[in-house]
């Protein structure tokens, strides 16, 4: 449903994240969402061990009303989601205990007030 809105919210985002971070689009029914995780590098027994997982929520209501700003408005809305993203990071602990073969942890934030 949100294609045409994908690689822009994409290139937005990803950038906030680690630069090997795995940024992908994960099915959902209305909204737009991205699965993030990353390689921590810091468990030599686990050297592949990777992040909790963040799931992005950008909900449908938000979308359509982006899908209809202008220009200025559009480039407003993203400040204030990186912002709100860039916040978010600061306060996220990507570490977890989560043995091996199993998935790890997720996290998701949906991303309402942008």
């Amino acid at each position: 449903m949100w294609d045409d809105l994908e690689k822009q919210f994409s290139t937005v985002l990803s950038r906030l994240f680690p630069k090997e971070a795995q940024f992908r689009r994960r099915p959902a029914s209305d909204d737009l969402c991205f699965s993030v995780s990353w390689k921590l590098k810091n468990d030599p027994a686990r050297p592949n061990k990777r992040s909790r997982r963040i799931i992005l929520v950008l909900p449908e209501e938000l979308l359509e009303d982006y899908r209809d700003d202008d220009q200025n408005a559009r480039a407003a809305r993203e400040r204030r989601m990186t912002d709100l993203v860039g916040q978010r990071l600061k306060q996220f602990d990507p570490n977890h205990n989560t043995p091996y073969g199993q998935p790890e942890p997720e996290e998701q934030w949906v991303l309402t007030c942008w």
